[in-house]
């Protein structure tokens, strides 16, 4: 599904629920061959982009975002919690917090691709 969500199977689902707590809701997904599966729902938006000093690329004219080349978050991203979304772009990417990038590494879940866009 790309950045901006993620479809899992069920043993999935029990490994995350933990690890995401209430910031993501599982939509069961229908119509297709495989049984329970469930859409993966990033509800937590955060307001932790610092976009004085990251690299954003701009819809023209308007202030919308296409896409952020550098990413620069403000302090408070330690508070965003282990999954979260950009509240400047609800449809976009999902991100996830170290912890949860390590405690989804060593449940032995696979199908997960990481990129690092920031260290702070």
């Amino acid at each position: 599904m790309g950045s901006h969500g993620f479809v899992i199977k069920a043993p999935a689902r029990a490994r995350l629920r933990p690890v995401f707590g209430r910031a993501a809701q599982y939509v069961p997904v229908a119509g297709t061959p495989y049984p329970r599966l469930s859409y993966v729902h990033v509800h937590n938006l955060a307001d932790v982009l610092d976009e004085n000093r990251s690299e954003i690329v701009r819809f023209s004219p308007g202030p919308d975002i296409l896409d952020i080349v550098r990413h620069e978050f403000l302090p408070s991203v330690a508070q965003a919690g282990p999954v979260f979304k950009l509240k400047q772009m609800p449809r976009g990417g999902v991100y996830l917090t170290g912890e949860a990038v390590s405690a989804i590494t060593k449940s032995g879940l696979t199908g997960f691709t990481f990129e690092k866009v920031w260290e702070g």
